[in-house]
């Protein structure tokens, strides 16, 4: 829609052809793809039904997916596979499919189904594409009774939370084994959801209940990996294109306006306009370099318990972009007083434009963030400590032979042994299963700070540049009919650089 009106506004100006020719042939194109791949009666459709919030694919517990389906999300199209387990030439298709995909979707369920060796090398086979690889470790949730009391419901939530990581343990002991990659956990996100629960609070219209399903959170991430990652390039050139037919119709306005060309302000005006996107440019991929950089401090701070910390990186992250952003507008304030020092009041514009930037960001709780590693609670029985027997075993007990009750003992010290070991390797699992929280976590709030910090600089760049450009357009125009037309032309095509600038800001 909004590129429609922008080639029904350029009519006006006779650049619709190019815009034809040079935009809108080049918007012909795809946009970036997810696959849901899945094992088995893992809730794979009811995820895609509530990610799309309408029931798009069918659901049944049977295999239903025999082909490759499409649908469109919005900000991109989920793409529905056969599984992980279908007839080897619907694998087949599905591995063709592969190769036009931007993120890949691996669900799993909490019942189970999952523990094949196949499972894992498949997904160690997904993961080393380098493509954004995320599990889907779909919750299908615990039963929890009306006559039990408030402290039984709670043990029963707190041990079924405990039975989730542990599901998250074998995934990344599975993974290390058959990948011989210890730092395989660097290689995936895990998001835990309920599918099942965000696709009844939409059927019955009840916003918290999806919420509390946790798929809010995948869907934000998806997009923010479509937005971080190099799918949306396609549609740079053509907006580019579209930025450049502006310039020249600005320029062809502002040289109808000035009835003396004696300054040649037009054409400095397109080169003004040029330097004024490359700064924003510019300051979008420093900034990006900025907040990327401090993604992992951030983890460990929230890793750690320390998340408070963070508040320091985000005013260092601001102040280094600041400092940045007034390193590069000198460069551009040179030309604007080398081009127009004739304009005085266009000098003192100039001179507005070196005041010092500040950010305003929205105030971000980083303290949620804190993710104090709770210790699993385990049943294990003390080795040095027989077991309670009522008295009938313990006349029998008497009778058993010196050679039995050794080897009961050796067997319960065995036992113990395991379940140690067990212990200590579960408490591995859970600091890499936090550090992956962590870094999840980190990327989330720093793309925030990152897109709220280019808003404002692109906010601040384009109304210092609108003022300075106005007033020279401006100039010399003494012809009231011509000036009134002019700036009612040049009101438009800020209108329609609103509108890409807003385009720009989805795929920057």
């Amino acid at each position: 829609f909004i590129m429609k009106s922008l080639r029904i506004s350029c009519q006006l100006f006779l650049y619709h052809i190019r815009i034809e020719e040079t935009v809108m042939t080049l918007l012909d194109v795809e946009k970036p793809k997810v696959m849901v791949y899945g094992i088995y009666n893992s809730g794979k459709s009811t995820m895609i039904n509530a990610l799309m919030r309408q029931e798009v694919a069918e659901m049944a517990d049977r295999p239903m997916t025999d082909r490759i389906s499409e649908f469109d999300h919005g900000d991109y199209i989920l793409v529905d596979s056969p599984g992980i387990d279908a007839p080897i030439q619907h694998e087949e298709v599905t591995d063709q499919f592969l190769n036009k995909c931007h993120i890949i979707l691996f669900v799993i369920s909490s019942k189970g189904g999952f523990e094949a060796k196949y499972n894992y090398e498949k997904m160690a086979e997904l993961i080393n594409r380098d493509t954004p690889f995320i599990i889907v470790l779909n919750d299908r949730g615990v039963q929890i009774k009306n006559e039990w009391s408030p402290a039984e419901k709670e043990r029963r939530r707190a041990k079924y939370e405990q039975e989730l990581k542990l599901i998250q343990y074998k995934i990344i002991d599975n993974l290390k084994r058959v990948t011989g990659n210890k730092n395989i956990t660097d290689k995936y996100e895990v998001y835990v959801l309920n599918a099942k629960k965000a696709l009844r609070g939409i059927q019955q219209n009840k916003e918290k209940l999806y919420e509390s399903s946790h798929i809010q959170a995948l869907d934000q991430r998806i997009v923010q990996l479509v937005h971080d990652g190099s799918a949306l390039d396609v549609f740079r050139q053509p907006l580019m294109n579209l930025r450049i037919c502006l310039d020249e119709v600005e320029k062809d306005i502002a040289g109808k306006m000035q009835e003396s060309d004696s300054g040649n302000f037009a054409e400095k005006i397109e080169i003004l306009r040029k330097k004024q996107e490359n700064l924003k440019d510019e300051m979008r991929i420093l900034t990006k370099q900025a907040v990327n950089s401090r993604v992992e401090e951030v983890a460990l701070l929230y890793a750690s318990n320390d998340a408070e910390a963070t508040e320091q990186i985000q005013f260092d992250i601001v102040q280094d972009v600041e400092d940045k952003y007034r390193a590069k507008l000198r460069e551009v304030l040179t030309y604007i007083q080398r081009s127009f020092g004739e304009l005085e009041d266009v000098g003192y514009m100039a001179d507005d434009m070196s005041d010092s930037f500040t950010a305003d960001l929205k105030t971000m709780d980083y303290s949620s963030r804190n993710m104090g590693h709770k210790e699993m609670v385990y049943e294990e029985p003390d080795p040095c400590m027989p077991e309670k027997k009522n008295f009938l075993d313990g006349i029998f007990e008497m009778f058993k032979s010196q050679k039995k009750r050794e080897q009961e003992k050796q067997e319960r010290l065995e036992r113990y042994a395991e379940l140690l070991n067990e212990r200590n390797q579960n408490l591995v699992n859970e600091k890499l299963r936090i550090r992956q929280e962590a870094r999840k976590a980190a990327s989330t709030d720093l793309y925030q700070v990152q897109n709220q910090l280019i808003a404002e600089l692109d906010r601040e760049i384009n109304e210092k540049f609108s003022e300075i450009v106005g007033r020279v357009q401006e100039y010399e125009c003494e012809n009231q009919e011509l000036l009134q037309e002019g700036r009612r032309q040049l009101e438009e095509l800020t209108a329609i650089r609103k509108r890409l600038e807003a385009l720009e800001h989805e795929i920057m």
